[in-house]
């Protein structure tokens, strides 16, 4: 099991919801970061949607919603979600550790109500090299 999960969940008409849980990390909030990958004049570009911070986000926490996801949108794009546990410590919170959850191609995203489809989350560097990603309004 690993310390974090995400996932999408079908709501219907192609719809999904994305959430992050927090199964067993002691990490006290995260920043997040979500955006897309796509192939662009024959190069593979990545865009940033939105980024934030989720506080708090204990294992003891309930899956917490990150982003509404529309498959017909997604054609040609991966999802990514990368985001750094972070620990309370003073004068600054310390960084634990930095992972990516990119999706499966959205041909593969279950489409049963209710159903889940969960990412395949890696570990990172940091997340602060997508900080000069362009962000989308």
């Amino acid at each position: 099991m690993n310390d974090f999960s995400v996932y999408l969940t079908a709501i219907g008409g192609g719809g999904y919801n994305a959430f992050i849980k927090n199964n067993s990390s002691d990490a006290d909030f995260i920043r997040i970061i979500i955006g897309y990958t796509e192939i662009s004049g024959g190069k593979r570009t990545a865009k940033v949607i939105n980024s934030w911070i989720i506080s708090p986000l204990q294992s003891s926490c309930d899956p917490v919603f990150i982003q509404r996801i529309h498959q017909s949108v997604m054609g040609g794009r991966r999802v990514w979600i990368a985001f750094e546990l972070m620990k309370r410590h003073k004068p600054r919170s310390i960084p634990l550790k930095s992972f990516v959850a990119l999706t499966p191609a959205a041909s593969k995203w279950k489409k049963t109500i209710g159903s889940s489809t969960n990412c395949d989350i890696q570990p990172i560097d940091s997340v602060k090299r997508l900080d000069h990603l362009a962000l989308l309004d």
